[in-house]
């Protein structure tokens, strides 16, 4: 009778043991895919980061390119000014001299 309580126990042990073994096999499943999707995770924020260095890249080549164009609109403008009033006294001396021949 010992034995027969002895090999129950037994037997119940071992279905512990088999229960254990099999969540300690989940458990190193899901440890598996947490990893693998750590490591896609990383790969994504790599890619990310790379993306958004090469966008800050071209952002600095667009501001470079607007400075550019916006000194040189500048001095267009400065340059037009000059010969707006160039033109203005060209005009004012003509018409001075338009009034000198009808006096």
């Amino acid at each position: 009778e010992l034995l027969v309580l002895l090999r129950a126990l037994l037997n119940q042990k071992n279905v512990e043991i088999s229960t254990l073994s099999s969540s300690l096999n989940n458990a190193h499943t899901v440890g598996n895919r947490l990893q693998q999707d750590l490591a896609t995770s990383s790969q994504t924020v790599a890619h990310v980061s790379s993306a958004l260095r090469l966008e800050e890249g071209e952002v600095q080549h667009l501001r470079l390119a607007m400075h550019v164009r916006d000194t040189a609109l500048r001095r267009q403008s400065v340059e037009n000014s000059a010969r707006c009033a160039q033109l203005l006294q060209r005009v004012a001396t003509l018409e001075a001299h338009n009034q000198s021949l009808w006096q």
